[in-house]
């Protein structure tokens, strides 16, 4: 991803994506093997063209896709077992590209905090280098066809991850959450469409509102959580953070729900740097990329490897 970006006390990561399906050539679940197959080689020459150290992945062990999935460089129901598929990655990981999912083309600029405008130059940049190869099915009455007429049009959609801890714990969060809603912002968990706010972490993501407004949104929810913070003070942010780490040192085993609740109370720690506890708010966000959303093994043996893991991740 890219370097450090503004107000990543509350933004963990920003997001632009864009989808484009292939003039000449029918949508991917109409599609023959052959087909898929063709599109999937004339898309990687292209990609490669633009930037040649991408690395392909036309196949890829569980592990790796719970990997790609937890970093958001692929989505939760990308089918990459079937034929066709791949998935695109830049060097830096600031960019992926899945091929044949629901579109031909699912483009992705990631950046770290928010940073929703650099992130859509960056996608427009790629999508204007592609084009030169590559020629995008558009209609001039209904912008960039998709094969979900809810996805025809500007065919882009960008979103934030925040941390909205303080707001959570006062439970402000599910009102002020709903009128987002309410206001044609779509809310999401972690790992995007299909899961749920949890812990604290939500998706904020739009594909209808303009950018601008967009950025607003975002802005206001940041302050908001600011003011929250500021609100419960320090009195409650040491307890919480206390609460966190002894229960990380002493407990054999850590569900997922519980592993999101401990670095998010230590990830606030972090942002405020209080003394006596991880104070790299980079490394927290890296704990939770890497706490296995879908463990190929069984959840139990899974929490005793969570727990296990983040006590060498945060506390060695």
């Amino acid at each position: 991803m890219t370097s450090l970006a503004a107000l990543s006390d509350v933004a963990i990561s920003t997001r632009a994506r864009a989808m484009r399906n292939l003039e000449g050539h029918k949508f991917p679940h109409l599609c023959t093997t052959p087909e898929l197959l063709e599109i999937m080689q004339e898309i990687i020459r292209s990609v490669q063209r633009v930037d040649p150290t991408t690395e392909v992945y036309k196949s890829m062990t569980l592990r790796e896709r719970e990997n790609l999935v937890a970093k958001r460089l692929i989505s939760t129901n990308y089918h990459w077992t079937l034929p066709g598929r791949a998935v695109a990655i830049s060097k830096d990981e600031s960019l992926s590209v899945m091929i044949n999912e629901e579109d031909h083309l699912r483009v992705q600029a990631l950046g770290v905090g928010f940073c929703s405008d650099q992130m859509s130059r960056n996608l427009s940049k790629f999508l204007r280098e592609i084009s030169e190869t590559l020629s995008f099915a558009f209609k001039k009455e209904f912008g960039y066809l998709a094969s979900s007429l809810f996805n025809t049009g500007r065919g882009t959609r960008h979103s934030v991850m925040l941390h909205l801890v303080a707001l959570g714990y006062d439970n402000k969060l599910p009102e002020i959450l709903q009128a987002l809603v309410d206001d044609g912002i779509t809310i999401r968990g972690l790992y995007g469409e299909g899961s749920r706010p949890v812990g604290a972490y939500a998706q904020v993501s739009t594909t209808s509102a303009s950018l601008a407004k967009f950025i607003g949104t975002c802005e206001y929810l940041i302050e908001r959580e600011r003011k929250a913070r500021r609100e419960l003070g320090h009195t409650v942010l040491e307890d919480k953070a206390k609460q966190a780490l002894l229960f990380l040192n002493s407990s054999p085993k850590i569900s997922l729900l519980d592993s999101f609740r401990v670095i998010g109370s230590l990830r606030w720690a972090a942002t405020v740097g209080l003394a006596g506890y991880p104070g790299d708010v980079h490394l927290l966000d890296r704990a939770l990329a890497t706490i296995n959303m879908m463990s190929i093994e069984s959840e139990e043996h899974a929490e005793g490897k969570r727990a296990d893991g983040l006590r060498k991740l945060l506390l060695s």
